[in-house]
C-alpha cells in the first residue's frame, strides 16, 4: 500500500508549522535577552554614574571613566547581536510561511491557513524589529564625546 500523497502533503505542513512556531519563540527569547541585558546595563550605566563623584582615588576614577565607555559599548554590541539574530529569525520565517504558501497552492487538500494576515504580522513584528535598533540608539547617545 502506497502513502497517501494528502497525508504527506499534511505532515509536511505540520513540519513547517512547527518550525514556524520555533522560530516564534526564538524570536520571543532574542527579545527577553534584549531586555534583561539593556536593564542590566543601564543600572550598571546609572551606578557607574552615581559613583563618580565619590571617586577618591586616581585609580577608581580611571576605572569608572572606563566603565562609562565599556558599558555603552556593551550596549550597543548586545543590542546589535539581538539584532541580527531576530532578522535571521524573520528570514526564516518568510521563507517558510512561503515555501507553505507554495505548497498549499500546488495542492487542493484542506488544510487551515496560517493565523493572521499581513497587517497582523506586520504589527507582530513591530517589537521585534524596533526595539534592538531603539536600544542601540539610546546607547549610542550615551557613548563619552557625544
Amino acid at each position: 500500500m502506497s502513502p497517501d500523497p494528502e497525508d504527506a502533503d499534511h505532515a509536511y505542513g505540520d513540519v513547517i508549522r512547527r518550525q514556524l512556531e520555533h522560530e516564534d519563540g526564538l524570536t520571543i527569547n532574542r527579545l527577553s535577552w534584549l531586555v534583561a541585558s539593556q536593564s542590566f546595563l543601564f543600572t550598571a550605566y546609572a551606578i557607574v554614574l552615581n559613583g563618580l563623584p565619590l571617586a577618591r582615588s586616581p585609580f577608581v576614577a580611571a576605572r569608572q571613566g572606563a566603565l562609562l565607555r565599556i558599558v555603552p559599548e556593551l550596549g550597543l554590541a548586545t543590542s546589535g547581536l539581538i539584532y541580527l539574530g531576530v532578522l535571521a529569525g524573520l528570514w526564516v520565517t518568510v521563507a517558510l510561511r512561503h515555501e507553505l504558501r507554495k505548497r498549499r497552492d500546488r495542492t487542493d487538500t484542506a488544510r487551515p491557513p496560517l493565523p493572521g494576515n499581513a497587517a497582523t504580522h506586520a504589527l507582530g513584528l513591530a517589537a521585534p524589529l524596533f526595539l534592538p535598533p531603539i536600544f542601540f540608539l539610546a546607547w549610542a547617545v550615551l557613548l563619552p564625546g557625544r
